[in-house]
């Protein structure tokens, strides 16, 4: 193949890449809760129920 091609060819695959990079970002759950929005009743029970596996995990009292 020409050089040319190769390049057209290569960009191409690097703008497909990107783009399912992206639109991969956009789906990822959590992703958009903004900064110090307040957590949920079954997030903060979660919480609850792990705490002790953290501590115990990283070695707090």
């Amino acid at each position: 193949m020409p050089a040319i091609a190769t390049s057209k060819f290569a960009r191409l695959a690097l703008a497909g890449a990107a783009s399912l990079a992206i639109s991969a970002c956009a789906t990822v759950p959590g992703a958009n809760i903004a900064a110090g929005s307040p957590i949920t009743a079954a997030e903060a029970q979660m919480g609850a129920e792990y705490h002790p596996q953290f501590i115990a995990e990283f070695g707090g009292k």
